[in-house]
């Protein structure tokens, strides 16, 4: 593998990469659109002494630009910032610019990730893709029924079917794909990885608290599919009981006067809650590690969950959906989080009155979660992976 240049296309956060980028003191950095998955996948290949190119968007510029590195190259195109001006052509100019920066950095092979643009415009190369599929286009459509999601399912559509090496971020997702795609190709399960550094590191600071239980939750967005009402409501029965619980609230749509907090107030449940609304992804983590007790994440459907990871990297227990897609697998059935129907308010009352009580449960599910998360999502034993499916593909396209 070593001399293989690689390709990522995939949305991804700059600012992880600029150690191995060469700039100009006086240029401004672009941030990118966040992933970050595959921008853990592209620092850990850069720690290998991969030679990367990343093909990615951003719609906080106004022209193309290249970053250059020894061995990183960054291609960063427009990202249209009104949904309807993409919509209506179906991403063809975000999917036109892959394309043109695939064909002009001539990478071995493409890593795609998700089944929309990236995968799209990179299929439309002669250089060898595999794609890895991080959502259940189907599933999203019913949450978020509009023209912008028709749109994307239509994509993903078109992408699977032109797929011809896939991988999945769980079981979830690759049965999700031959059920409702048809998709009968092989599909290599690779969930997502945290930095190695994290589990050496990152020590969780808060049982030494017993003034607080804090409880944690993190949703980009306020909606049905998020359920983060059942969770302010649950949580307002239990701070009753428990008034030295604290609930914080992270992400898009729950900073302090935001949608969460109002909606929360007219109804008389935000009683304990904080709203820390949309933060640095780095600052975030600092605080899950040194502050929270327990990670509560009540989403109706994840194709991973992220963030259950990185709270159990660093021995913060946790509270997933048993019902919600991918969740139950990244939790290992029960093994590594307590799982519970998070449509019911009263189960996660419950197992939130469970892990205020019994410290001494709640210290041994976070100690088994950084145990499960250890064995399983250091993004060293992800990137082993990646790279046996890149070899895989490059001998079958030969």
């Amino acid at each position: 593998m070593d001399d293989i240049h690689i390709g990522i296309a995939a949305p991804i956060d700059i600012s992880y990469l600029l150690d191995f980028l060469t700039l100009d003191s006086d240029i401004v950095i672009p941030q990118g659109m966040g992933g970050t998955a595959p921008t853990a996948i592209t620092l850990e290949l850069l720690k290998r002494g991969r030679k990367v190119s990343v093909f990615s968007l951003d719609p906080n510029i106004e022209t193309d630009q290249v970053l250059n590195g020894e061995n990183l190259t960054i291609y960063l195109g427009k990202f249209r910032k009104r949904g309807r001006d993409r919509t209506k052509d179906g991403f063809r100019a975000e999917r036109e610019f892959i394309t043109c920066a695939i064909r002009e950095a001539s990478p071995d092979i493409v890593n795609a990730h998700w089944t929309y643009e990236y995968a799209l415009g990179s299929l439309n190369t002669n250089v060898p893709v595999l794609v890895t599929a991080r959502d259940a286009p189907l599933r999203i459509l019913k949450f978020n029924i509009s023209v912008y999601w028709v749109i994307r399912f239509l994509m993903a559509c078109i992408a699977i079917h032109k797929t011809t090496h896939m991988t999945a971020v769980s079981t979830y997702i690759a049965e999700h794909l031959r059920k409702h795609f048809f998709f009968t190709k092989n599909i290599q399960i690779i969930p997502n990885g945290i930095d190695d550094y994290v589990f050496k590191n990152g020590i969780n600071n808060a049982k030494e608290n017993n003034k607080k239980v804090i409880f944690v939750s993190a949703a980009n967005g306020w909606s049905k599919y998020k359920n983060e009402k059942k969770l302010l409501s649950a949580f307002n029965f239990v701070h009753k009981s428990y008034p030295f619980t604290e609930l914080w609230m992270y992400g898009k749509g729950h900073e302090s006067g935001g949608m969460a907090d109002n909606w929360a107030r007219e109804n008389q449940v935000s009683n304990g809650v904080r709203f820390f609304g949309t933060t640095p992804h780095q600052v975030f983590l600092e605080q899950l590690s040194s502050s929270a007790d327990v990670l509560i994440h009540p989403s109706l459907e994840e194709s991973f969950g992220n963030i259950f990871v990185e709270a159990m990297s660093v021995g913060v227990p946790v509270i997933g959906g048993k019902f919600s897609g991918g969740v139950p697998s990244t939790l290992g059935y029960g093994k590594a989080g307590l799982l519970v129907d998070v449509k019911s308010e009263y189960e996660m009352a419950e197992a939130m009155k469970k892990l205020i009580e019994d410290k001494i449960y709640r210290e041994k599910l976070g100690a088994d979660g950084k145990k499960y998360a250890f064995q399983n999502y250091r993004i060293s034993k992800i990137v082993d992976q990646y790279e046996q499916e890149y070899s895989r593909v490059l001998r079958e396209c030969r």
